[in-house]
C-alpha cells in the first residue's frame, strides 16, 4: 500500500525498499545548499519565456500531481492559473502520464486499481490515454496531451528520475491548446529531452555533494 501511494520504492536490482517522492521531496525540498526547485528554476524559465508556456515540475501525491515548482511566461498573459501546491488529476495529463510512466511494474499495476476506482465510468477512456501516453515516453521520451485536465489545455512532459531511481519528478509545459499546437508541442518535446539529462546530471551531483557533506 504504502508503494502505491507513492511513499515507498522498490529496487528490484537491490531487492530493497527505499523512501519514495511522498517523503522524499521533503527532504530534497529542505536540504542545502542542494535544491531541487533552485536546480529546475532557471529551465522552467528559459521554458516559459521561450514558448510562451506554463512550465513546472511536479510530483506524484497518490492520485494527484502537485506543482512543486512553476514558472509563467513574462510575454504572454495567456497561462495556466497554477502555481506551486495546485494539483492536477495523473490520468489523462502530460504532467501525471509523465509520472506514471517510470514506474515499476507492481507500482504501476496498483496505481491503476486506485485510478480505475476513482474515475469509475470515465476509466476505459482514460486508460486508453495512459497508455497510448507511456507508449510515447518509450518510444519517443516525451508524452503529449491534448484537450487534458481542461478541454482547451495541451500538455507536454518528460520525466526526471532521482539518483537510484526514485522519485520520479515530470518536467512539464501547458498552455490552451490554441496557443500549444501539435507541431510546437514537438518542438518542446525535444527541448525537453535536452534539457532532462542535464538537470538529473545536476540531481546526481547534488545528492553526491549532500552525501560528501554527511560523511564529513
Amino acid at each position: 500500500a504504502l508503494q502505491g501511494m507513492g511513499h515507498l520504492h522498490h529496487c528490484e536490482n537491490r531487492r530493497r525498499y527505499r523512501l519514495g517522492a511522498g517523503v522524499l521531496a521533503l527532504g530534497y525540498a529542505a536540504s542545502e545548499p542542494f535544491s531541487l526547485g533552485e536546480i529546475a528554476r532557471p529551465y522552467l524559465s528559459e521554458l516559459a519565456n521561450t514558448y510562451n508556456v506554463h512550465a513546472s515540475l511536479a510530483k506524484r501525491d497518490r492520485l494527484d500531481a502537485v506543482e512543486v515548482e512553476v514558472s509563467h511566461s513574462l510575454k504572454t498573459l495567456m497561462t495556466l492559473q497554477l502555481e506551486v501546491g495546485s494539483r492536477l488529476p495523473l490520468a489523462g495529463t502530460a504532467t501525471g502520464i509523465a509520472l506514471i510512466a517510470s514506474l515499476p511494474p507492481a507500482e504501476y499495476d496498483y496505481l491503476m486499481i486506485s485510478l480505475h476506482e476513482r474515475h469509475g465510468k470515465n476509466w476505459q477512456h482514460l486508460l486508453s490515454k495512459i497508455e497510448t501516453g507511456c507508449a510515447q515516453v518509450s518510444n519517443k521520451g516525451y508524452v503529449t496531451a491534448h484537450g487534458s485536465w481542461d478541454t482547451d489545455i495541451n500538455g507536454v512532459a518528460v520525466p526526471l528520475v532521482f539518483p537510484g531511481g526514485s522519485p520520479v519528478f515530470s518536467l512539464a509545459c501547458g498552455a490552451p491548446a490554441l496557443h500549444l499546437p501539435p507541431k510546437k508541442q514537438r518542438e518542446i518535446g525535444e527541448r525537453l529531452l535536452v534539457l532532462k539529462p542535464i538537470i538529473e546530471e545536476r540531481l546526481r551531483n547534488g545528492s553526491a555533494l549532500e552525501t560528501r557533506k554527511d560523511a564529513g
